[in-house]
This record gives structure tokens, C-alpha cells and sequence, in this order.
């Protein structure tokens, strides 16, 4: 199986269950360390309460989940912190790929959904998304390791910069459901495709009175209006 070259028009590959594991482990991304973070996230949102500005439960949610990922990840010594433009995100220091966390609409985590962003984002993100920044890479996925006769090539480490991830997540009433998916592009604030989505094993909550005020996906956005 090999992740297919870039292109506008290709259906995204999708990976789940335990080869969705194996290809994070190749990556350094710890699927443990994405669901902490997730999970705090949860823990965190549910804090919000209806005296509370309408963005909390969201704005908690979005910053414990930035906040642990990038603490587990970096403490794997794999990992560093970068905020370019303000955007909080997490580089690994061998190979330069990324990853930011972003909330996304109803479709994450559903194999034939259309998954996107829950608000349009900003020039910053749209950038960072950009198609054409030199991203030339085919890269097989093994889970296995390499035989005496076969070249001894790092299969596992992209050969660009440009390989972005995010790790996007919905909060549906009675579970929490995400991916880590590498978008193609970024155009008029939303993305236009993936290259991969990695489907998470959603987490399942009780339908009871205590559930987060941020239920539906609202992700972290302000609207200004003049009196």
C-alpha cells in the first residue's frame, strides 16, 4: 500500500483499526497520546457552564487538546513546539512533518463522510495548507521490517516539509469522533481534500444533563459586529 502522489482529484486513502496504528507509530504519533489528549479536552470543556462566554466549552476543548498533545508528543524527545503565526503546532525534528489540532464539522471520523474544518479559518491556516509547496513523495506503508536483500531505505520519513497534518475532531452527543488527516490544500478557508485520513476508534459519553456545552461541533470563532 503506498500513500498515492499528490493530486486535486484522487480519493483520499483511508487507514483504521491497527494499520492505522502502525502507520502513526511510523510517524511518532502515539494513537495513547492523541486519545489523553482528547480526553482531556472532554474533561476540560465540560467545565464551561452557561455563565460562561458562548465560545468556552469550545475554547477549552480546542486548547487542553493543543495543549496535552504537544506536551506528549515532545516528551517522546521526537517532537518540538512551533507557533508560527500564532498557530500552535508540533514538528517533528527528523523528517519536519506537523501537526495542529483544528475543530471539524458532523462528517470526521465517518469513512465515507466529507470531513472539513467547523468554521472557515484564516490566511495563516489557509498558507500553511497551501497545495505546490514540494510535497514529491510516494511513500509505502510497512509495518514490518525490511528483508537482508531489500534496500535499506527509510520508507517511514517523508522527503518534504510540506507533509502538514491535523488532527481534527467532532463531538456528537453520545461520542467524540476523530482523525488525523493530511489535507491536499487549503482554499477560501476550508480544505479541498486529503492525501490520507487516519480514522481514531471514536470515544464513546452517557446522553445525560452534564454533557459539554460545545456538542455539535462548535469549533473556537468570534463574530465582531459594529453597534
Amino acid at each position: 500500500m503506498t500513500i498515492p502522489s499528490p493530486s486535486q482529484h484522487h480519493d483520499p486513502q483511508i487507514l483504521r483499526g491497527q494499520e492505522a496504528v502502525d502507520y502513526l507509530n511510523q510517524r511518532g504519533i502515539s494513537v495513547e497520546a492523541v486519545r489523553t489528549a482528547l480526553e482531556q479536552g472532554e474533561v476540560d470543556a465540560s467545565t464551561a457552564t452557561s455563565y460562561d462566554p458562548v465560545t468556552a466549552a469550545g475554547l477549552k476543548r480546542w486548547m487542553t487538546t493543543v495543549g496535552t498533545l504537544r506536551e506528549k508528543l515532545t516528551k517522546t524527545s521526537e517532537w518540538e513546539i512551533a507557533d508560527p503565526q500564532n498557530r500552535p503546532i508540533a514538528i517533528h525534528k527528523d523528517s519536519g512533518r506537523t501537526i495542529a489540532v483544528v475543530g471539524g464539522n458532523s462528517k470526521i471520523g465517518i469513512e465515507d463522510g466529507k470531513p472539513n474544518v467547523a468554521r472557515k479559518k484564516g490566511a495563516a491556516t489557509e498558507h500553511f495548507y497551501k497545495s505546490g509547496v514540494g510535497v514529491q513523495l510516494v511513500l509505502p506503508i510497512t509495518t514490518s521490517s525490511p528483508s537482508k536483500d531489500s534496500p535499506q531505505e527509510d520508507d517511514t520519513s517523508p522527503q518534504s516539509a510540506s507533509e502538514n497534518w491535523v488532527l481534527l475532531y467532532y463531538r456528537d452527543k453520545a461520542e467524540l469522533r476523530a482523525e488525523i488527516s493530511w489535507p491536499l490544500d487549503c482554499q477560501n478557508g476550508y480544505f479541498t481534500g486529503f492525501h490520507v485520513r487516519i480514522l481514531l476508534d471514536p470515544i464513546s459519553y452517557a446522553i445525560d444533563d452534564k454533557q459539554p456545552l460545545d456538542i455539535g461541533g462548535s469549533d473556537v470563532d468570534f463574530s465582531i459586529t459594529t453597534a
